[in-house]
């Protein structure tokens, strides 16, 4: 009796897992269509994959390493996977500028293409290396065909800004630091100044942490955060509104972040050490994204009421397993109290005999 009842208390647990591993992949409305994995031969100790840059077409791509910068074209096989990286032109000096302003500087993060008088640039976010961060972090710039240093502007109070994202519209560059309450800090870019407070995001209740790549589409802030889900955010700017997280498990350390000429297709930039020569190996992964927003609004609302009546009927099994188990436990007790009354009668009439 006591192995059944536990065997339908597992099979009931197995339904709760079930149940809240079906709600979760609801939530996986990215495909990967090709994954490149590779290394190039040039790097040495210390260097690793940060940011992803595309101008929105498909081939041309820039790539900050921790320490360089690097131009160049994406080439695809004729099923849409991605083929190789092919690197036309590089700057293995990039941080000798910054340097003259603080020595400390060593990690160039993810970045943005900015159209800013006339010219296109290159922005990435600056830190130092050691950890906690004692350098104040700072937008760095360089010419997008030349690769050459242009300007730095630092930050008056953040240590990290390991991305940045620019919102051609609003002409503002947003970021986030490290770990901390769900708010965005910005550049004006007409100015070039910084906003005095960071602003509040909502729709999230939880803090914002370790966004490692950003861009804009069409109003909506995309940010990649390096946690264990690969999780996806995107913020409609207009409101400051969180209106959709997604869990891509995505797997290595979580980079840079672009999207192609249209919001349903984005390159995911990920980084991960090896033993081969003690070099980092980059990953480009192309996703797929549903373009309709409202859809998958709507699927998260009916995956979540499924989930929820998914789990609610799975207590209810439960709790009517235990109720089983219980009554049929008391009657079980109940007959053998009953077979032992009956075996002590049966001993008392033997003894009067």
């Amino acid at each position: 009796m006591a192995a059944s009842c536990f065997w339908f208390g597992t099979l009931a647990s197995l339904c709760i897992i079930g149940s809240t591993d079906a709600h979760s992949s609801n939530w996986h409305f990215y495909e990967s269509q090709g994954a490149l994995l590779f290394r190039l031969p040039s790097f040495h100790n210390g260097t690793a994959a940060q940011g992803l840059i595309t101008d929105g077409s498909s081939e041309r791509v820039w790539l900050s390493w921790t320490d360089r910068l690097m131009k160049g074209r994406i080439t695809y096989t004729p099923e849409n996977t991605v083929k190789s990286v092919v690197i036309d032109a590089s700057n293995e000096q990039a941080l000798a500028e910054p340097r003259k302003t603080d020595a400390r500087y060593s990690h160039i993060g993810d970045g943005d293409l900015v159209k800013i008088k006339g010219r296109q640039e290159l922005w990435f976010g600056l830190e130092g290396n050691e950890w906690p961060r004692l350098s104040q972090a700072a937008i760095v710039r360089y010419d997008a065909e030349t690769l050459e240093f242009i300007a730095l502007h630092q930050h008056p109070s953040l240590q990290v800004m390991a991305w940045l994202a620019y919102d051609a519209s609003s002409q503002r560059v947003y970021t986030s630091d490290w770990t901390g309450s769900p708010q965005l800090y910005f550049m004006d870019t007409k100015t070039l100044t910084f906003a005095t407070k960071p602003t509040a995001i909502t729709g999230w209740n939880h803090n914002l942490n370790y966004i490692q790549g950003g861009d804009i589409y069409d109003g909506i802030l995309y940010m990649q955060a390096d946690d264990e889900a690969s999780t996806l955010f995107q913020v409609e700017l207009a409101s400051m509104q969180v209106v959709r997280t997604q869990r891509l498990g995505l797997g290595f350390e979580r980079e840079g972040l672009t999207l192609m000429d249209r919001a349903d297709t984005l390159l995911s930039l990920g980084n991960r050490w090896q033993n081969w020569d003690n070099q980092s190996f980059g990953q480009i992964i192309l996703l797929t994204v549903d373009e309709d927003p409202s859809s998958s609004r709507k699927l998260d609302s009916r995956s979540a009421w499924l989930g929820f009546m998914m789990s609610l009927l799975v207590i209810l099994v439960i709790a009517s397993a235990v109720i089983i188990c219980r009554k049929r436990h008391r009657a079980a007790a109940n007959k053998y109290k009953l077979s032992i009354q009956q075996s002590d009668t049966f001993d008392d009439d033997d003894d009067d005999d």
